[in-house]
């Protein structure tokens, strides 16, 4: 038993070692508090019995050590590939559980590693199969409500904005794969250097600030934005411009009261208009319990507070998207 010095594990769902094999060439570990870690596991041992008796008693997640991240990743990203290289003949469930774990290690990797080309060839293939599932979804409303119980909460709204853009994009005359394809990106990256926990707060806030950020939230979640886009400029040749662009002003608001810079409708382009939308529109969806009912009062509230410059082309894409006059 050891003391954990600051950083020095990285978070791993304790499912995802269930689901990717009987073993795992690296030691895993186990928190019995804040300054207490046990090895659970040694390299190439079969844990898959162990894990699944610690699973039953609740434990969601285990640790690997941040120095062999970066080959946990690889590993896992092989695993992905031989299990999604026939989606077709994948359930849907397992499909989501495997995905919401990538996920899930996705943004421990962006909080613990940084941006690099591992955490981000991670990021592009969980994006990358996630596209691919959503295109299956006959009804992503009831696909929601089907799996919003066995996935991270930050995971499935970031599917549900994803299909919205590109349900929004196809709308247009300009729609190509590829810039659903760099919504989606954006989509998963948005919140990647946040906790649930810190995503929860910025929904809260959202509903009470009324511009006056600094009162409700800190500056490491305001400023999450502007750093997360920061890091991500010089990966210009792996990542689009329009995703890091979309990533950037993904809070602002049309009447420049959002944040990070509190920019304008005048000062922000078609994509990531579309993007704050749909990320509105599903905010409101979740918070109404995914009651459809509420859909003409969910459209006044977006008509009523995203009606200037290039919001008001969104918003007419989404009425579009759901089959209603304009």
């Amino acid at each position: 038993m050891s003391t954990e010095p600051k950083n020095e594990y990285c978070r791993v769902p304790i499912k995802l070692i269930l689901e990717h094999g009987d073993d795992f060439p690296f030691d895993i570990y186990l928190k019995l508090g804040p300054a207490k870690i046990i090895k659970l596991s040694h390299r190439n041992e079969d844990i898959k019995e162990t894990f699944l008796r610690y699973k039953e008693k609740g434990v969601e997640d285990v640790f690997v050590l941040q120095r062999e991240m970066s080959a946990f990743i690889k590993q896992l990203r092989k695993n992905m590939a031989n299990r999604f290289f026939d989606s077709g003949t994948l359930p849907t469930r397992e499909a989501v559980s495997i995905l919401d774990s990538g996920y899930m290690v996705t943004k421990e990797a962006f909080m613990k590693l940084g941006v690099n080309e591992t955490t981000l060839a991670v990021a592009k293939e969980v994006n990358e199969f996630s596209v691919k599932m959503l295109k299956k979804v006959p009804n992503i409303f009831e696909f929601f409500k089907q799996f919003r119980e066995d996935c991270e909460k930050s995971f499935m709204k970031q599917l549900m904005v994803a299909y919205s853009t590109s349900c929004m994009i196809d709308t247009f005359d300009w729609k190509s794969q590829q810039i659903k394809e760099k919504t989606a990106m954006a989509a998963m990256l948005c919140d990647v250097l946040l906790t649930e926990s810190q995503i929860e707060l910025v929904n809260q806030a959202e509903k009470v600030a009324d511009g006056d950020w600094d009162a409700h939230l800190p500056r490491e979640i305001l400023e999450h934005p502007t750093k997360l886009s920061s890091m991500l400029m010089p990966q210009r040749h792996t990542i689009s411009t329009e995703t890091i662009g979309i990533i950037e002003v993904h809070h602002e608001l049309p009447n420049g009261d959002g944040f990070p810079r509190g920019i304008t409708a005048d000062r922000l382009t078609l994509l990531p208009c579309i993007y704050i939308v749909a990320n509105k529109f599903i905010t409101l969806m979740i918070d109404s319990g995914f009651d459809y009912r509420q859909r003409d009062s969910m459209l006044q509230t977006l008509e009523d507070n995203y009606s200037r410059g290039n919001f008001k082309k969104a918003v007419r894409s989404l009425y579009k998207m759901l089959g209603m006059v304009v």
